[in-house]
């Protein structure tokens, strides 16, 4: 009746690297849906599927994402930092910060706790240095 409200019919664990962005899951999560379908469509459509109550089905509900919801705050530690950037690279909005009426997309960023060679910004515990970004003029 509702989204993730339904009994579990199968699950596939994968690994999420320290490399991997929203994109490579992306890429990680199509086979396993692939092999989960090929595996349990003709059981679901016969009504014979294994079903597993939804351990989530009490678990808060949380609005859907806006593109402000990707503003960096620059107190944040490190990893905090490397970690939003790559959850909202493409193809999301990405993750951003505006300096001086200018918006600065952060597409690719190296997490450390001492500078590196390239443009860095400092943070909550160190720098991020920043491999990829963009730019747009705010009104």
């Amino acid at each position: 009746e509702e989204a993730d409200a339904g009994d579990l019919i199968a699950q596939e664990s994968f690994a999420i690297e320290y490399s991997d962005t929203v994109k490579t899951v992306y890429e990680k999560v199509s086979p396993a849906c692939y092999r989960i379908l090929k595996t349990n469509l003709a059981l679901q459509l016969a009504g014979s599927a294994p079903r597993t109550p939804n351990p989530a089905k009490d678990a808060p509900l949380y609005p859907g994402r806006s593109p402000e919801d990707g503003k960096i705050e620059w107190n944040w530690p490190s990893r905090k930092i490397y970690n939003y950037v790559r959850a909202l690279t493409h193809p999301y909005p990405g993750a951003y910060y505006d300096q001086e009426n200018t918006r600065y997309f952060l597409w690719k960023v190296k997490e450390g706790k001492y500078p590196d060679l390239g443009r860095i910004k400092g943070c909550g515990d160190g720098y991020v240095t920043i491999l990829n970004e963009s730019t747009r003029n705010l009104p």
